[in-house]
């Protein structure tokens, strides 16, 4: 496992935006994917990553996780509302996702400028 601290694609940070009332407390598929790869979305509250690590909240509440947390990506994501979103992807061979959260950032951080 390792950690990136980064900011997020413009256009990644568009879509939860326009996501952002269907994102739900519990993990379901992230509406129109993202870079052409699912993901898992759940909203979460500050208080709640306080309490319990994005990593538990995975291997606990999807199935199969906990066995093959390997096979996993994990993103958390500020939101406008200030909740967080946690994004999780499954590395897929077949459809060449490699489950690397690093693809929704943008170390540039192209954001900041937009603003």
């Amino acid at each position: 496992m390792h950690i990136h601290i980064s900011c997020i694609r413009p256009d990644v940070r568009e879509q939860l935006d326009n996501d952002l009332t269907r994102i739900s407390t519990r993990w379901l598929p992230l509406p129109g994917d993202l870079m052409g790869h699912e993901y898992l979305a759940r909203r979460v509250t500050e208080s709640e990553l306080a309490q319990r690590s994005p990593f538990m909240m995975l291997a606990e509440e999807v199935p199969e996780a906990r066995d093959h947390m390997g096979r996993y990506a994990l993103a958390v994501v500020r939101q406008s509302d200030d909740s967080f979103v946690l994004l999780a992807t499954e590395r897929n061979l077949l459809t060449f996702n490699r489950a690397s959260a690093e693809e929704i950032q943008d170390h540039s951080c192209a954001i900041l400028s937009s603003r």
